[in-house]
């Protein structure tokens, strides 16, 4: 996301690009980042025959006392580094900027961008960059800050394995800090869910756990910079600890993509409400004002409201599962693209904001004089009885026309 808005794509245009991706783009997605790691489990199951010798001779030393364990210990020299192949997460964002014919080289870019990875065998952070790694493109770093240990095998730059770097913190807030930020603003879309979590079985307590273990490092992470950094401003933005939509959507769902982009820009926007002074106090510091038109440019308002067992499998189908979800698409990036267009016009104009024509106020129509009018007829048609919930309609009761009198 900050390789894609440093090199000059408005977030418009990322949201029409997840309300109708192409079919080649779905592919080449589905091909590259969600590619198996078969090469090196095929590599790994040749050497394994390797390894029998070794095993033997530990099993006849220790008779009696091997275990179970030691026999999985063998199994696993089979395994590879990483169930999916992260080089190709490199190729596919390789792809899109030169589908949009971005620079690939950190040069290359105006503006100042550091992606940050952990050096596996080290454990020390690593910060591409311009000046830091000339030699390593943009595509390599992605795909090297993209490698989450397990799920990625490592990315190998220049013989150096890195992996994921949120490993060594939820957020590299002080690699702003260190180029010179005054103003960092966090977006955390990951948070601990206040209720009873143990009722929705072992996705939920590992969601709430893995979720848990980041807020916190990244609470600890931010509290320590505030203290040994009191001149610079860190505007923390994450959901309410009650907010099942951000908690029950997965972090690599494509299908919810919608759903969380336009839930989150109603939840800033409501946040940024509720706290209108904090934010304003902190933004005028920094030469930033806050308009209230901008707060106002809500495509709908939509209550976070809090877990309750009643309407919760209901409310998972509609938001999580599925069910309603692709019929309100459309409506949805049409309201959002809507009000993101309202806010780019706030900021660069210094007028009135631009309402939509399909939603300015009309001029009311002409009224004719009452003794123009014509007098309403004298026998209107009846109205169809409503019908009762729950009743087929060939057992309502049908509606009788009275004869004039």
């Amino acid at each position: 996301m900050a390789t894609l808005l440093s090199s000059g794509i408005p977030p418009k245009a990322l949201v029409d690009l997840a309300r109708n991706p192409s079919l080649q783009l779905q592919w080449s997605m589905f091909r590259h980042v969600f590619s198996p790691n078969l090469g090196e489990l095929g590599q790994r199951l040749k050497s394994l025959p390797r390894h029998v010798p070794a095993i033997v001779q530990d099993l006849a030393r220790h008779k009696g006392s091997f275990l179970i364990s030691d026999l999985l210990g063998f199994l696993s020299l089979a395994l590879p580094t990483g169930l999916l192949d992260s080089s190709q997460v490199g190729v596919f964002m390789r792809e899109i900027l030169e589908l949009a014919q971005l620079p690939t080289s950190f040069d290359g870019i105006e503006k100042e961008l550091y992606i940050v990875a952990c050096q596996l065998d080290t454990w020390e952070r690593a910060v591409f960059s311009a000046t830091t790694t000339p030699n390593v493109s943009i595509p390599e770093a992605v795909a090297a800050s993209s490698a989450i240990p397990i799920v990625f095998k490592p990315v190998r730059l220049n013989g150096i394995d890195y992996v994921d770097g949120g490993v060594k913190g939820a957020a590299a807030v002080d690699v702003a800090i260190d180029h010179g930020a005054e103003l960092v603003v966090v977006v955390n879309f990951l948070h601990r869910f206040g209720r009873t979590i143990a009722d929705l079985g072992i996705k939920g307590v590992a969601n709430q756990v893995a979720r848990g273990i980041l807020k916190d490092t990244l609470a600890d992470h931010v509290r320590l910079l505030r203290e040994t950094h009191p001149d610079v401003d860190i505007v923390v933005i994450e959901p309410l600890p009650n907010d099942e939509k951000m908690f029950f959507h997965e972090v690599m769902s494509t299908s919810a993509r919608l759903v969380v982009a336009q839930h989150g820009y109603e939840s800033v926007l409501d946040g940024m409400n509720r706290n209108h002074s904090h934010f304003s106090r902190v933004m005028a510091r920094h030469g930033i004002e806050i308009s209230p038109a901008i707060l106002e440019a809500k495509p709908w308002s939509i209550p976070v409201r809090s877990l309750e067992s009643g309407d919760l499998p209901e409310r998972l189908r509609q938001t999580v599962f599925g069910g309603r979800r692709a019929r309100a698409n459309q409506q949805r990036v049409e309201k959002l693209a809507r009000a993101i267009e309202q806010v780019e016009a706030e900021m660069t104009s210094s007028g009135q904001p631009i309402v939509p024509e399909e939603e300015r106020p009309q001029a009311p129509a002409p009224v004719a004089p009452r003794a123009a009018r014509p007098r309403a007829a004298a026998a209107r048609a009846p109205r169809p009885r409503r019908r009762s919930a729950g009743t087929p309609a060939s057992r309502q009761p049908r509606s009788r026309r009275r004869s004039p009198s």
